[in-house]
């Protein structure tokens, strides 16, 4: 639930992500989450998020992933993220995108639906878990974006077309597929 900032707030919020941009350890970390639950302005979250220095970038996504749908403003940004370098980062931001963004966000679910084809298994498997915990009217955003860019991909557009009921040997043919990324999903 977000609070409006008490007097003050907002300074030692600021105080607060100063300190991890300096120390940057998990102390540091759960305090400035803290802050953004007490009503700490969540558009503040951006300086860590669009940071050069990875330690920040890392507490950042894990934060947004935290702070659930408050983010829903930091989409774009958590967008970007989805390609960072950092698998923790990646991982993270999956998270986040998972609570913050709505329909809207088409190209943004799609890209985090491509990530069943990362390099990294860890992030694999929470690309899996991001799209079986995707609400049908985010799966379909996501799966009308990755058609429009990738008319190979159709495993997430499965997903989003898929009524309650699976049809088992569909289920089953997917399973023995030659494509990884169908297999998974």
């Amino acid at each position: 639930m977000r609070h409006k900032p008490r007097a003050g707030q907002e300074r030692l919020g600021d105080e607060l992500l100063v300190n991890v941009q300096r120390v940057g350890d998990d102390r540091a970390a759960h305090a400035l989450l803290e802050a953004f639950f007490a009503g700490y302005p969540v558009d503040r979250l951006r300086v860590l998020l669009d940071s050069e220095n990875e330690s920040d970038v890392r507490i950042g996504a894990w934060i947004a992933s935290e702070l659930g749908e408050q983010v829903h403003q930091l989409v774009p940004a958590l967008h970007g993220l989805l390609s960072h370098a950092s698998r923790y980062v990646r991982f993270f931001a999956l998270d986040a995108m998972l609570a913050a963004a709505t329909p809207e966000f088409g190209s943004e679910l799609g890209a985090g639906a491509r990530l069943i084809n990362d390099g990294d298994p860890a992030v694999r498997w929470k690309a899996a878990n991001f799209l079986s915990d995707l609400s049908k009217p985010q799966l379909r955003a996501a799966a009308a974006s990755v058609a429009a860019e990738s008319r190979d991909e159709e495993s997430v557009g499965w997903l989003g077309d898929m009524e309650d009921a699976l049809d088992s040997r569909d289920v089953a043919d997917r399973l023995h597929a030659p494509e990884r990324a169908v297999r998974l999903v």
